[in-house]
């Protein structure tokens, strides 16, 4: 097992086995979220779909960027039984633009000045959809701070906004102009070039 950045957790499969769903056809559900990232020039990023992934604690986590390989990690436990291969893109949608963030963070493609703009939204800014009743009233870096305590500020912060642009890509109005601007530039940065899973259950800022 080895841990990772992002969610910070660790891949329970080593060595990777591709998973099987009755459902759906993993590997076609992999392929197309890698034919997506490299139709956006993200090349050098890879999508790996493994059955669970757990925390340094033991506890679930949805999905990881590691860093090291720029390999984002995802779950298919969160995926209902029964999805076909469109829901379950809708399932993971949330988690996979949560760990595109950290993977363009890493990438340098996030500018000082829309980090400073986006640090001091996800501090100011309370949770609209909590995970749960313990973090309802908390703003996202208070969140992030009480699901992982042993984060420091920079590692919070950076959780935080990757957070808040998962919500964002899904109700990009929630945000406030200035806010906005700045996600929105990342979008553009994501969408520039196609849009092969926009019927697959992901959405931009624009929709």
């Amino acid at each position: 097992a080895r841990a990772v950045s992002g969610r910070h957790a660790i891949e329970e499969e080593t060595p990777r086995i591709l998973p099987v769903r009755e459902d759906f056809d993993v590997a076609e559900l992999e392929k197309e979220f890698n034919e997506n990232l490299a139709a956006k020039g993200f090349k050098r990023l890879r999508v790996a779909l493994v059955n669970t992934l757990r925390d340094p604690g033991g506890g679930r986590a949805f999905g990881a960027f590691d860093a090291e390989t720029y390999t984002i990690e995802m779950a298919l436990d969160v995926v209902p039984e029964g999805s076909s291969v469109e829901q379950a893109a809708a399932a993971l949608g949330r988690t996979f633009n949560h760990e595109r963030l950290h993977a363009m963070k890493r990438m340098g493609l996030i500018s000082g000045a829309e980090l400073k703009t986006l640090t001091r939204y996800v501090k100011k800014n309370i949770l609209p959809s909590p995970a749960s009743e313990e973090h309802a009233g908390l703003t996202y870096y208070q969140a992030a701070k009480k699901m992982r305590p042993g984060l420091s500020d920079s590692q919070a912060v950076n959780e935080a906004i990757a957070m808040a642009f998962s919500d964002f890509v899904v109700s990009p109005r929630a945000a406030p102009a200035v806010e906005r601007g700045a996600f929105n530039r990342i979008v553009d940065a994501i969408t520039r070039v196609g849009r092969t899973l926009r019927g697959r259950g992901f959405r931009t800022a624009e929709e």
